[in-house]
Order: C-alpha cells, then sequence, then structure tokens
C-alpha cells in the first residue's frame, strides 16, 4: 500500500509536470496549429493509456483478491495442522508420563502412587480424546478424505492400549515390552512426518 501511494504521487507529479512543459513549449513554437494537433493526439494516446492502465489495474485487483482468499484458506488449514501437531505431541508427552507412573506402581504399589497413576490416566484419556477431535477436523476440512485420520488416531491409541494390557498381564521384564514402546514411537514419528508434509503442502 505504500508503494502504491508513493508511485501514485510519482506519477501525479509527472503528469503535471510534462503538462507544464507542453504548455510552456506552446509559447515558442512557431507552428502552433501542427503543435497543437500533436498535442490532440498525445491527448488520445493518453486516454488509451488511461483506459489501459484501468484494465490492468482491475486485473491486479483481481489477483490480489484471489491471491488474499487463498491466503485465508490456507491459513485455516494451517490453524488446523498446528493444533492436531499439538495434540498428538501433548498425548506422546502424557504417554510417558503415564508409562513412569504405571511402572513405578507395578514395582512397588502404594496408594499415593496408585492416585498418581490414575491422574496420569485420565489426563492421557482426555489427550486421546482431544487428538480424535483435532484429527476429525483435519479429515473434515483439510485433507477431505473421509475417516483417514480419525482412523489414525484410534490406531494411535490402540498401539498404547497394547502397552496397558501387556503390562498388566506380563512381568515389566518382559521382553515384549521394548517391541510395544518402539512401535508406539515408531507411530507417533510417523504421523508427525505426514502431519510436517500436510503443513509444507499449505505453507507454501
Amino acid at each position: 500500500m505504500k508503494l502504491f501511494v508513493k508511485y501514485g504521487f510519482v506519477f501525479l507529479c509527472a503528469g503535471f509536470g510534462l503538462c507544464g512543459l507542453f504548455a510552456f513549449a506552446h509559447l515558442y513554437v512557431e507552428d502552433k496549429v501542427g503543435f497543437s494537433s500533436l498535442i490532440s493526439d498525445l491527448g488520445s494516446f493518453g486516454s488509451f493509456l488511461s483506459g489501459l492502465g484501468t484494465i490492468v489495474a482491475a486485473a491486479a485487483a483481481a489477483v490480489g483478491v484471489d491471491s488474499w482468499v487463498n491466503q485465508l484458506k490456507c491459513g485455516k488449514y494451517l490453524d488446523i495442522i498446528w493444533s492436531a501437531k499439538v495434540a498428538i505431541r501433548k498425548v506422546h508427552a502424557s504417554e510417558m508420563d503415564w508409562y513412569i507412573a504405571n511402572y513405578a506402581f507395578l514395582q512397588n504399589p502404594s496408594e499415593s502412587r496408585k492416585s498418581d497413576l490414575e491422574t496420569k490416566l485420565k489426563k492421557l484419556e482426555y489427550d486421546f480424546d482431544e487428538l480424535s477431535n483435532e484429527f476429525h477436523q483435519l479429515d473434515q476440512v483439510v485433507v477431505k478424505n473421509q475417516f483417514l485420520w480419525a482412523n489414525n488416531a484410534s490406531h494411535f491409541k490402540h498401539t498404547w492400549l497394547e502397552i496397558k494390557w501387556h503390562m498388566e498381564e506380563n512381568e515389566l521384564s518382559s521382553t515384549d515390552l521394548p517391541r510395544l514402546n518402539t512401535a508406539f514411537s515408531d507411530y507417533y514419528d510417523a504421523l508427525m512426518s505426514q502431519l510436517e508434509e500436510i503443513e509444507d503442502k499449505f505453507g507454501k
């Protein structure tokens, strides 16, 4: 907008200067009829340029509006993508807190550890619900692929449930526990990578 005002002012000054130059030249030109004809022709050409400039300005305005609309749309998409990334990070952090609390409780049960575990479990389940909501928005508004990301949220939660069930039914020394933890982390990394790709698509 500042550039538009700047160059508009320069153009206006140049126009007044040109008019003054023609008026001054008219005083010293002997063939005033020919000069007047030249001025008339230049005026007609100026009108043509003015009309052309109006068309160009209208086209530029249309392109600008279209670009603005696209920016608004992409901004809305990016907000949803960022919310989904924050939600999945919260799940990952809450899962680690729950795992530590659960491991400590199973090693040495106590009322305080049980209470802490219940608190961490509620927080994790809440974060999973929030993730599901964010992924539903991602499906509906951004990727528009029916229930792709909603299913991803369900599968991600299932990888955690496998850890939970295994810890409840087996010894902590089980060799399958590290494998289940790795599966959870790998799925988290895969989902984050996919979200990064979607963000790059709409962030350009």
